[in-house]
């Protein structure tokens, strides 16, 4: 668990490095038409950009652009490379209070859905458990950072391990609010299948809004609308979504 506290805290964001991306062409549009082996970068950049405004960090974005977070990424990739040829990455993006930009770089997994229609994997799906307690929304479940308190207490509440470990990569929590309402798992964005629509929770549910969440809403791929956990079915599939996985098939179950 994160030592990180709500006054000791980066602001975070999770983008994956893959050169298969180069060929992808709804990447390519949200780069300006340019190719980019980074999913969804500009994206990142602003959520990065909305969090540090919501935080009241205006200081922090003076010297920030996406200049300058593209170029960072590529400096992590380029240390990575000797360890991590050739092989797809996660970068984990952290922005600090003074606007310093550092990049983390690890090996990941398939992208889910990588394709024009970004149709999610049938053989990459994700076990996602109801959490028995709700969590109420704060600044800290609407903006991504390094705090992650609630979402560490609702992945101990299911027995989960730590994020950090492999064996928990296929296994999350789906979390919700005292009023009833879902709002998003301990790492993915998430939507319901109803009316022939996949419906997303509103960002008003306090859900984090998500880059590829974003881009789905764009393409009209997802609707906005309340999700109560009341109408929420043991055993029907989902979809969750992510800037580092792209979009795989969930099942929601229970211990």
């Amino acid at each position: 668990m994160s030592s990180t506290t709500e006054a000791n805290f980066s602001l975070l964001s999770s983008t994956r490095y893959d050169k298969e991306l180069l060929g992808v062409d709804w990447n390519t549009r949200v780069n300006g038409g340019q190719p980019s082996p980074f999913m969804l970068l500009p994206y990142h950049f602003d959520r990065l950009s909305d969090a540090a405004k919501k935080h009241g960090w205006a200081d922090t974005l003076a010297n920030f652009t996406i200049q300058e977070l593209t170029r960072v990424c590529v400096d992590a990739v380029q240390l990575a490379s000797s360890k991590y040829p050739d092989t797809p990455l996660k970068l984990r993006i952290l922005l600090a209070r003074n606007g310093e930009i550092s990049v983390e770089a690890a090996q990941t997994g398939v992208l889910c859905g990588c394709n024009e229609a970004l149709d999610p994997a049938p053989d990459a799906a994700r076990t996602i458990y109801i959490d028995p307690e709700s969590t109420s929304s704060s600044i800290f479940t609407s903006t991504k950072t390094t705090y992650r308190g609630s979402y560490n207490s609702a992945r101990e509440r299911l027995g989960l391990s730590p994020l950090q470990k492999p064996s928990s990569q296929h296994l999350d929590v789906l979390l919700h609010t005292p009023e009833g309402f879902v709002t998003e798992t301990s790492i993915r964005n998430i939507a319901f299948h109803r009316g022939g629509k996949w419906v997303t929770p509103s960002a008003q549910s306090g859900c984090l809004p998500g880059v590829m969440r974003r881009l789905f809403l764009e393409q009209g791929r997802f609707v906005e609308g309340d999700v109560r956990i009341k109408d929420v079915i043991l055993g029907e599939t989902v979809l969750t979504v992510n800037g580092v996985e792209g979009c795989c098939m969930g099942r929601i179950t229970s211990l």
